[in-house]
């Protein structure tokens, strides 16, 4: 279940802080002013919410950007703290679907050669969207390289598809 992560803060900072230590956080977008935490409520643009799961455990955190002047959406940033939990799965798909309703376009992007570069795809076909494309050498992550990062677009006017075969 998704809730305002502003009613987890303390918690949340706390299974960041375990989470930038694994090796799936080098995929996690960092500007050069960054902070181990994310700034819960500091800017009026962006909704976070964390995934709580039935032991009330925090598993995952989803944030939005909301471009309030177009009525869309950004980019949106992902943290599943616990792999073995399909919960934050299903409350992210639900959680898109919501914003597919309440916004005009939904955008959003993952760095080339991200575990889950694959599922975005099919997810935005899925979803009536398409890739953009592809900037290359875009993103310097805590690793230090540049990595290629590819943008999706789901706007809200097309259809659903039904996924490709794999």
């Amino acid at each position: 279940m998704l809730v305002p992560a502003i009613e987890y803060k303390e918690q949340l900072e706390d299974v960041w802080m375990e989470y930038v230590h694994h090796p799936d956080f080098l995929f996690w977008d960092v500007p050069t002013q960054f902070s181990l935490t994310p700034d819960i409520y500091k800017e009026w643009r962006k909704e976070e919410y964390v995934c709580i799961n039935d032991k009330k455990e925090l598993i995952g955190y989803v944030a939005i950007w909301v471009d309030k002047s177009t009525s869309s959406v950004s980019d949106i940033s992902l943290a599943q703290f616990k792999n073995d939990d399909k919960t934050f799965g299903w409350d992210f798909l639900k959680f898109l679907r919501d914003c597919r309703r309440r916004f005009r376009c939904v955008r959003f992007a993952c760095i080339k050669g991200h575990p889950m570069e694959r599922d975005y795809d099919r997810l935005a076909y899925m979803w009536g969207g398409r890739v953009v494309g592809v900037f290359e050498k875009k993103r310097r992550l805590l690793d230090g390289k540049l990595y290629d990062e590819k943008w999706y677009e789901v706007p809200k006017e097309n259809p659903r598809r039904k996924a490709p075969s794999s």
